[in-house]
């Protein structure tokens, strides 16, 4: 009798070790593959929010308005975008999130640029291609930080001499605080 007693406890003990095993596992799979989706989708956002980027400061120095494929290419950039920041909308960070959605805004602030339109009130100041640089380079951090990057604020900024004279000093960028929530 006491054999089978001790034998039940050892099933039950080895059930249960497997089953921790398998949790534990199960959860680093999971922030692994959170991880691995943020990476992804970020990296799409990014392209995205560039090749707006691009293609508006293009039409900017070109005064290209007539250039229908120019026009197509750049909606078509910013669909893509605004799908990709959803994206980020449900894996990521508030600070990711926010990043992202300026990220966003100054690159349709360009877009409305190229159009000739007036900036918006929070863009007459600096413009939206600096606001861009800086809420990119923001975006770039607070992602690195949830990814566990080491050191996530060492990011390359472009050398104000590689921007156009009205954009010197355009992307210093304070460090993101990280989110207390």
């Amino acid at each position: 009798m006491t054999a089978a007693i001790f034998a039940l406890i050892g099933t039950a003990l080895g059930v249960l070790g497997t089953a921790l095993t398998q949790l534990i596992k199960a959860r680093a799979d999971d922030t692994k593959a959170r991880r691995d989706n943020l990476r992804l989708i970020c990296a799409d956002f990014a392209t995205a929010v560039a090749r707006i980027k691009e293609l508006a400061c293009e039409v900017i120095e070109k005064r290209a308005d007539s250039d229908p494929d120019a026009w197509t290419s750049i909606n078509k950039a910013h669909l893509e975008a605004r799908s990709h920041f959803e994206g980020l909308r449900l894996i990521s960070s508030f600070q990711v999130q926010q990043s992202s959605r300026l990220t966003l805004r100054y690159a349709y602030g360009l877009m409305q640029e190229a159009e000739g339109k007036p900036p918006r009130e929070d863009e007459k100041e600096q413009g939206p291609l600096k606001l861009f640089y800086k809420s990119l380079t923001e975006l770039y951090i607070a992602v690195r930080r949830e990814l566990g990057i080491p050191n996530p604020e060492d990011v390359f900024l472009d050398p104000d001499d590689w921007l156009g004279p009205q954009y010197r000093d355009s992307n210093k960028v304070v460090a993101v605080p990280e989110n207390k929530v």
